[in-house]
């Protein structure tokens, strides 16, 4: 009778250990001022363990999974770094490196600058009309002001001296300080033949 109990007992104590250790809600843990987190599993999960270090890491370290057996994963601390570190890999595990040289040199096709606003409005560069073995340099002026391209050729609105060059282009206006003429030959004389126009007469009219 009295084996009987016992058994009993035991088979009792052995339902309740296992009825502990399988959790099938939430769990929640609370600091004394009643605020909670709850901790919980996927519907649908791989039982795992996560085994925590034995000690507390300092301030500012980095918890991770520093190795695994099977289904068990156990966790290590990584200290924290020194200003200027950066976290990297090394065999699969983080560690602070300090960079050896920043990288100053960028492909055209992954360098590109967006707007502090709006992140759509992307400017990129494309040096693929450069020649071959060749730098271009941009040097920029000590003011303020808007890049001017072939696109944008009437922002141009405020004045200013060209100091060197020559002119190409269409011939000037009488009103821009020209004549509107491209071409003279020996003799030709510039004359007024109405308002803001001028004209040219050739030697052989004078005569």
């Amino acid at each position: 009778m009295e084996k009987a109990i016992f058994l009993c007992i035991l088979i009792f104590c052995l339902s309740s250990l296992a009825s502990a250790q399988t959790r099938t809600k939430n769990e929640l843990l609370q600091n004394t001022a009643g605020n909670q987190v709850t901790l919980g599993a996927p519907a649908t999960v791989t039982n795992n363990t996560i085994l925590l270090p034995g000690t507390l890491g300092l301030q500012g370290g980095l918890l991770y999974i520093g190795s695994v057996a099977g289904a068990v994963g156990s966790t290590t601390w990584l200290n924290p770094g020194t200003n200027g570190q950066v976290l990297t890999l090394s065999s699969g595990v983080p560690i602070w490196s300090t960079p050896t040289s920043a990288q100053t040199n960028f492909a055209d096709n992954v360098f590109s600058i967006f707007n502090s606003t709006t992140n759509t409005k992307i400017a990129v560069f494309n040096a693929a009309s450069i020649s071959a073995a060749t730098t271009r340099t941009f040097t920029f002026p000590d003011v303020n002001g808007t890049l001017i391209t072939t696109g944008n050729l009437s922002s141009i609105t405020t004045t200013g001296t060209v100091t060197s060059g020559i002119w190409n282009g269409t011939a000037i206006g009488p009103t821009f300080g020209g004549t509107g003429l491209a071409t003279y030959i020996l003799g030709d004389m510039l004359y007024a033949n109405g308002a803001n126009l001028l004209s040219k007469l050739s030697a052989i009219h004078r005569q």
